[in-house]
Formats: C-alpha cells, structure tokens, sequence
C-alpha cells in the first residue's frame, strides 16, 4: 500500500473544499426570485428578449388545462431541476414575461423558499395572510409592479412564484 503523504492529502482536502464550497456560492447566488425577475429573465421581456436569455425552454409537459390563459407562451426555467419538471414561466402577449415560478432551492432576497417555515413566511411578509381573498400574494420590496404568491402546507412553503401586477396568464 503506498502511502499518502501529509502535504498531497492537505493540497487534495483544499482543492475538494474549494470546489465545494464555489459551487455552493455559485448556486445560492444564482438562486434568487426577485425583486424583477430570475438571474437574467426579468418580468416584462418580450418572448424574444426572454429566450435570448437561455433561461428559458418551451413547455414540452401536459395541458396545463384550466385557469391558464392559452394566448400566454409557457416555458421551462433551463437550470430547474428534473427538467422538464413543469411550466415555470409564462409570457403575456400584451405584458412579456409576466409570471415565473420557484423551485426547491430557489429564495426571495429575503430568504423565503419552498419549505421555508410559514413562521420564517409571517416575519419576512407579514402581510401574507393565505385566510383572506387574495392573501397568499403579497407586494415584493423595491418593485412596486410585482408580488410574490406563497402557499404552505403543513407549516411550510410549498409554492412561490413571482407575478406582474395586472398579469393576465393566469386566474
């Protein structure tokens, strides 16, 4: 058996670390819904200007069916995982891209994501109230034209997306 010595495990533990530890940053940095938008898809890109992103593929999954406006393009996000995974971003004719939906691993600036607890939900949006009509959306910070929608189930975030105001893709 040959053996290891002590300055190649140190350089080999370091090259391990660094690379895990870029990727993570590089993955929580990209990982941000809002306030406009997705890493580079802003909310209000024309369908051109959005594919020209490279974030988005066309919606290759079922009829989304009911309460989704057909005269809206639907996509993919590119880097959502388990892709095609289901419609993650939907384009207004008259508005662009006017909704994008998070995924697990996917935050507000704010730090709320799919499974953040709906105590973390309440502090960071406290008017998130999902017992009123239309409580589950609320204003997103720093961008007066779009709100974020939050629903919970089993004191968790389950959903989270980011919509136009006046969006008119979905019900």
């Amino acid at each position: 058996m040959r053996k290891l010595r002590w300055s190649h495990t140190v350089v080999a533990t370091a090259a391990i670390s660094f690379l895990w530890i870029g990727g993570t940053a590089q993955a929580a940095a990209c990982a941000e819904l809002g306030p406009d938008g997705y890493q580079t898809l802003k909310l209000g890109m024309t369908t051109q200007q959005a594919k020209a992103t490279g974030e988005i593929v066309p919606y290759r999954g079922p009829d989304p069916g009911a309460g989704i406006n057909p005269e809206c393009g639907f996509y993919d996000l590119t880097d959502r995982p388990g892709r095609p995974g289901g419609l993650t971003v939907l384009v207004s004719p008259k508005l662009g891209v006017s909704y994008i939906e998070g995924y697990p691993g996917v935050r507000t600036p704010q730090g709320i994501g799919i499974g953040s607890t709906e105590e973390a939900l309440r502090t960071a949006y406290p008017d998130w109230n999902p017992a009123e009509p239309g409580g589950q959306f609320v204003p997103v910070p720093e961008n007066p034209n779009a709100f974020y929608e939050f629903n919970a189930g089993n004191g968790e975030v389950d959903h989270l997306g980011l919509r136009s105001v006046g969006q008119e893709c979905i019900e």
